[in-house]
């Protein structure tokens, strides 16, 4: 269902303070949800994470071991008064045996869920050694064996059934005090080893002796370089360095190529991990921000941190990169806690001031022109025009003089503009100007400045409902005209329905329907106890589907109108949103209704008895919505 509403064009919704529109996920644009001190975690700069067998995620910082449940943070920290002290975490491993290994500036601890607690990891290896140094990498490369690297104590392996610690002893005195960066393992028995200056190296016969990595030349292409990462993938070896990029080496071959070195700029950036999330894109964490390189293109997009966008990456400095079960990836920096990206969740495109060129936070209304553009009026910010094909925006310089708009009507190459407190401007728009205004006391004979709903008829009738009633223009006068019957009600929502009757939405008095066939207005208010009565007298919107049945949003839900009873039809019962507010209904090509709520977006199919609701859980920048703001694009989407 989701893919099919991708694929038919923009859904453009309004919260309180920014706008979407819902688009294909191929597009470049993403954004970060960030985590940080702000939300419980227990500092900054992340350096380590692991999701765990129950969905736990699992971040180590510089102060303290972090568990994330997807809404809280628990912190766990040994020893704040102890000789072993576990806060500085550089590395975490789940093992086989159940327990979570921490790798420390002192040493090593481990976390047991059954008493959850943490320990401190003090056994000695067999010749006598204790691990008291800072740790590098802790893997389990084959199940019950874990292997440990200790800065200038260097490798240790620990058999989980017999409880037994080995150093392993480096034999080759060139390499005994060098620092072991990362390790891995490949299908011919050699353990790779990435160092710090010493570039990589390998052995082949239980470290007794170390041997520099030759290429098939037999040149030393990583000779002194400082190796942050090395990982197998499909059969090749990825070793990333501190100033010469990503590279490649087949180990069968020892044949080396250069996956990724030079950025847009032209930069080598400082690679601290990197991530396959799938055969074709590694994502890499670098000094510089986060880049996703694709294989197949050679091509990479660069994410760095934007201090006017809240969904950039929150800090450029990225340590570590981990991928979730369900596909997210996580980013932990060093002074912007951790990033996270969800990958099952519908792509939200979002546009707010200070990135995109919208002016305003508070959007109001939408409005399509003849020519394509999308005109987006703001209650703080005044009037911007969208071109979906330059995917731009326009501000209107003149609407800095009128910047709460609530309501907007495209008739022809004009812009029917009402504001709160400022009467009505008329827009060219070709132009862009303002060609003349109206407002309460000149002889228009407009009836209130607090224009709230300005609607075209089919016949070309052009209606402006206000706090202080219903008129409709009279071009030949340039005047507008009060409709006696409703003088001095507030009026917040106008439609025609396809039989020609005219409605209209109050904010406080119900609805009313002027009956084509009798001329006649008839009123529609709540009644306590009649559950044929509309919902609320407070209505917010009407909106007629493509059946031809007309529904009303209410502050209390919402009720479709029944023209066989002339009374109404409680809608969505046992539903987030029943009896609450919806701002907005709409209907996609696909028959699903759209509805806006202060609990996030709701999408309904009827017949199936199919419910989405949407959240910011799922990429919305707020649940709350605004009154009158939806528009359904020429493709037919909400």
């Amino acid at each position: 269902m989701i893919d099919r509403l991708l694929k038919c064009g923009v859904v453009w919704l309004a919260l309180v303070w920014s706008l979407f529109g819902l688009e294909a996920s191929n597009t470049q644009k993403r954004y970060f949800q960030c985590y940080d001190i702000k939300n419980g975690l227990t500092q900054n700069t992340v350096l380590s994470i692991l999701q765990d067998h129950n969905g736990f995620m699992w971040f180590g910082t510089k102060d303290g071991l972090n568990r994330f449940d997807g809404k809280e943070f628990k912190s766990f920290i040994y020893g704040e008064n102890d000789e072993y002290e576990c806060r500085f975490v550089s590395t975490l491993c789940e093992a086989s045996d159940g327990l979570i290994w921490v790798g420390t500036d002192w040493g090593v601890c481990y976390y047991d869920e059954r008493t959850e607690e943490i320990y401190p990891f003090t056994t000695k290896s067999t010749d006598g050694a204790t691990i008291a140094n800072p740790v590098s990498l802790i893997c389990e490369p084959r199940p019950g064996e874990l292997w440990i690297v200790v800065e200038r104590q260097g490798i240790f392996r620990y058999d989980l059934k017999t409880k037994q610690l080995q150093n392993v002893s480096v034999k080759d005195k060139r390499y005994q005090q060098v620092v072991f960066t990362s390790m891995a393992f490949d299908d011919k028995g050699r353990v790779w080893l990435g160092t710090f200056g010493q570039g990589l190296v390998y052995t082949d016969d239980g470290f007794k002796t170390i041997h520099e990595y030759r290429d098939a030349a037999g040149q030393e292409p990583l000779a002194s370089q400082v190796v942050t990462k090395i990982a197998l993938h499909s059969g090749v070896l990825y070793v990333s360095t501190e100033y010469t990029g990503l590279h490649i080496i087949d180990v069968v071959t020892n044949q080396m190529s250069t996956l990724f070195q030079h950025d847009e700029t032209g930069a080598v950036p400082y690679i601290r991990d990197f991530l396959f999330y799938s055969d074709t894109e590694v994502w890499l964490a670098t000094e510089s921000g986060l880049y996703i390189y694709d294989m197949v293109t050679r091509s990479s997009s660069h994410y760095r941190h934007s201090l006017n966008d809240a969904f950039s990456i929150s800090d450029n400095a990225l340590y570590v990169l981990y991928r979730d079960r369900e596909g997210g990836v996580w980013i932990g920096s060093y002074f912007g806690g951790v990033n996270y990206l969800q990958s099952n969740r519908p792509y939200f495109e979002k546009f707010y001031p200070g990135t995109s060129g919208l002016h305003g936070q508070q959007v109001r209304e939408f409005c399509g022109d003849r020519d394509g553009n999308i005109w987006i009026g703001t209650e703080d910010g005044g009037l911007n025009k969208y071109d979906p094909r330059t995917k731009r925006f326009q501000y209107i310089d003149e609407s800095r003089r009128f910047s709460n708009i609530h309501g907007l009507c495209a008739v022809g190459d004009h812009l029917w503009v009402g504001t709160f407190s400022q009467g009505i401007r008329l827009i060219d728009t070709r132009s862009n100007r303002v060609l003349r205004s109206y407002v309460k006391g000149d002889a228009s004979g407009l009836n209130s400045n607090n224009v709230f709903s300005i609607y075209q008829t089919r016949s070309g009738e052009l209606y402006i409902g206000t706090m202080s009633g219903l008129s409709y223009y009279d071009p030949k006068s340039d005047r507008f005209v009060t409709v006696p019957e409703l003088k001095d009600v507030f009026i917040f929502d106008i439609l025609e329905d396809r039989s020609g009757n005219l409605w209209v939405g109050t904010y406080v008095s119900g609805v009313l329907k002027f009956d084509q066939a009798t001329g006649l207005w008839n009123r529609y208010v709540h009644i306590d106890g009649d559950t044929t009565s509309i919902s609320s007298n407070r209505v917010f919107s009407l909106f007629e589907d493509s059946k031809g049945h007309v529904w009303i949003t209410t502050q209390s839900g919402v009720c479709s109108y029944n023209p066989d009873t002339d009374r109404f039809i409680r809608r969505f019962s046992g539903l987030g949103f029943y009896r609450s507010v919806v701002y907005q209904m709409r209907e996609d090509k696909s028959g699903d209704y759209w509805l806006s709520t202060n609990r996030g977006l709701y999408r309904v199919n009827v017949e199936a008895r199919l419910v989405r609701d949407f959240t910011t859980d799922d990429g919305l920048l707020s649940n709350q919505f605004n009154y009158s703001s939806s528009y359904i694009d020429d493709a037919g989407c909400p």
